[in-house]
């Protein structure tokens, strides 16, 4: 059985900007795993959002971004959040956002949200485009784990099989 956790995706200043309800399920090589099942509603500052595939998000100690894979009918996406802080406890996953993301999908490396930077600290925003261009380099490279066929994405039929969670509120 694996335990329903509330996800929390914070903003900067720590205020909420979007929440779910997801499983935790077995780590991978020392990262933490969550798997949001198909169907289940994230609720967003901008609204409410159902997506119609499986979401896979994983976090390891110590590393600045959280990462998510999702599969859909016509390719696999990767996901990078580039964050400040990640909190866990035994119901709860939250990270602090830095705006910043890092993508990838069929063979092709993108940053987004890269404008909103400017709302960050100077020092800070630094470290952001920094890690950005980092990020993207590994991304590009195909390192562990910055690939859809990476061990650390992958999960069992029974995983797969889990229900959508339930929708949250925003904290």
């Amino acid at each position: 059985m694996y335990a329903k956790i509330r996800v929390d995706k914070l903003h900067p200043d720590g205020s909420p900007r979007a929440s779910w309800e997801a499983y935790r399920i077995g780590d991978h090589d020392g990262a933490l795993r969550i798997w949001t099942p198909a169907m289940t509603t994230r609720v967003h500052v901008n609204g409410r959002w159902t997506p119609d595939s499986p979401i896979l998000t994983a976090w390891k100690p110590g590393e600045r971004f959280v990462g998510a894979v999702w599969w859909e009918s016509d390719g696999t996406e990767l996901y990078l959040d580039i964050v400040r802080e990640v909190i866990v406890t035994p119901t709860r996953f939250a990270y602090v956002d830095l705006y910043v993301d890092v993508m990838y999908r069929d063979g092709r490396t993108w940053s987004k949200d890269d404008e909103l930077v400017g709302r960050l600290d100077p020092a800070e925003a630094a470290e952001v485009l920094s890690l950005r261009d980092e990020l993207m380099r590994a991304v590009r490279a195909g390192e562990a784990p910055f690939r859809p066929a990476d061990p650390r994405w992958q999960v069992s039929d029974a995983v797969r099989a889990l229900a959508p969670g339930a929708e949250l509120a925003l904290l």
